[in-house]
């Protein structure tokens, strides 16, 4: 984030969605900020309000078209909205500012991107207009995400892997283990907005031991991190990223969003990689690696059932 009298800029990543906890309230899960794909926003003065979308760049999947930006329109109107409502007081109407998006991931892809679009313009608002007021929970407020998942929420501001269960937590994730995000060949439709709403309300009530053993494959994994532990990390997040991924069986056919993504999967557990597994509801796939150096490797012979292989590095916890 940097800031001067002409206004706010401000950047930030993406999240990868090991898996939730639960099928309602409340979720839990867990999940790591990484560097990319980035959002990068601007918030400065202006003669009214008004919302610029010159380059939303680095899209994993598609390009930029009408519709894109003006899904980027309507979410920062509504952010700027709920703003609004925050201090109605000063604010009854839309506020003199230009809202900039300079960079925006493509939507619906598992990484979180609308989350992070919406906390870095609620952020510049505050900022910019209210900085005594422009506190974590007012910032977050006014964003009007997380509501089933705390990881992008809480990422924002912290970095790090996010334990989404109460005390919610961000752990150091080691710098050098490395994660390569992948694409499958034949794009997904997207789960999101009003179909995600309706998929939640119509899956099971998972069974208590489910429970148990999601929350003890948690534990597991959260060990793997604090002891630095590649090798029972790897097989930790992949294993609790299928369990996981079994809540939502019954409405995505399997532990995985799909026959491409379980083939991509597959693909790369035959290969030899453990720790794989799809970041929320996908489509895009994560394979972790020990080293740089190994997942640059990998990048240059990527399984055939990937169109894209994509090196990210976890964000390191802003103390």
């Amino acid at each position: 984030m940097n800031s001067d009298r002409s206004g706010i800029d401000i950047r930030t990543g993406a999240r990868l969605h090991f898996g939730l906890l639960d099928t309602m309230a409340p979720f839990g899960g867990v999940g790591l900020m990484i560097d990319r794909p980035q959002t990068f926003v601007r918030v400065e003065p202006g003669e009214r309000f008004a919302v610029r979308t010159p380059a939303v760049s680095e899209q994993l999947d598609r390009g930029q078209s009408d519709r894109d930006k003006a899904d980027v329109e309507q979410r920062v109107l509504s952010v700027t909205r709920r703003f609004c409502q925050q201090f109605a007081a000063d604010f009854p109407e839309l506020p003199a500012v230009t809202c900039t998006v300079f960079q925006r991931p493509a939507a619906h892809t598992g990484l979180g991107t609308g989350t992070q679009l919406a906390l870095a313009i609620a952020s510049g608002l505050c900022q910019h207009l209210k900085p005594t007021f422009a506190t974590k929970r007012i910032i977050q407020t006014v964003a009007g995400r997380g509501a089933r998942s705390g990881v992008g929420n809480e990422g924002f501001f912290s970095g790090g892997m996010i334990v989404d269960t109460p005390p919610v937590r961000a752990i150091d994730f080691p710098g050098e283990w490395t994660m390569v995000l992948l694409q499958p060949q034949v794009a997904l439709e997207p789960v999101a907005g009003l179909e995600e709403s309706q998929r939640f309300s119509q899956l099971p009530v998972p069974a208590e031991s489910h429970r148990r053993s999601l929350m003890e494959g948690l534990q597991r994994l959260v060990s793997a991190v604090e002891q630095q532990n590649f090798a029972e990390f790897s097989e930790a997040v992949y294993e609790y990223n299928h369990r996981s991924g079994e809540l939502f069986k019954a409405s995505q056919g399997g532990a995985y969003n799909g026959a491409e993504v379980t083939r991509l999967i597959t693909q790369l557990r035959e290969m030899g990689i453990q720790g794989v597994g799809q970041s929320s509801w996908g489509p895009t796939v994560f394979a972790c690696f020990p080293t740089r150096s190994d997942a640059e490797t990998f990048c240059q012979f990527p399984p055939a059932a990937s169109s894209t292989a994509t090196l990210v590095s976890a964000q390191a916890i802003r103390h």
